[in-house]
């Protein structure tokens, strides 16, 4: 069931991508980055509802010719740290990464299930229409602030992390 649910986000967050390139290589579409920092274009930035632990999704553009790494980011509602979802087994785990590659001319997908910004020991929780301030630090680029709108999760989106 996870497996299955997995494929199917996979897919779906494929699909989004793959238009989400295509209106940018046709000049936008209507699909506008909520920041910029250098050639960086952040997307569609989400939390989502958490008490003592939740996490952090988003698109990341790289319009330029170099590749650049998202290397840290920083809230004032909990400790921050970059993750992973892998699979040990049938059980799904996190791991801390020391970065998130965004390759030139490429997007870096953060999604559950996947590749995120964890939020741990929460400072308050988080409900369906607060927002959280972010500092995200990139490598080359440096370092953008972003408004955060948190949300509840919808059906099949949990990632199949049980302590969210």
């Amino acid at each position: 069931m996870i497996g299955g649910t997995l494929v199917k986000r996979g897919i779906i967050i494929g699909l989004f991508l793959a238009v989400a390139m295509m209106l940018g290589a046709c000049g936008g579409g209507g699909l506008e980055p909520v920041a910029k920092v250098g050639p960086l274009e952040i997307y569609d930035p989400w939390a989502r509802v958490a008490l003592k632990q939740g996490a952090v999704y988003l698109a990341i553009r790289n319009t330029g010719d170099a590749d650049d790494m998202l290397v840290a980011a920083s809230t004032d509602v909990a400790r921050v740290e970059l993750h992973t979802t892998v699979m040990r087994g049938d059980q799904m785990a996190m791991e801390p990464v020391q970065g998130i590659p965004v390759r030139a001319g490429s997007w870096a997908a953060l999604h559950p299930g996947g590749l995120h910004i964890m939020l741990m020991d929460m400072q308050r929780e988080l409900r369906p229409g607060d927002k959280v301030n972010l500092e995200l630090r990139f490598e080359k680029a440096g370092t953008v602030s972003i408004t955060v709108p948190v949300r509840a999760l919808v059906q099949g989106e949990e990632g199949g992390m049980s302590h969210y």
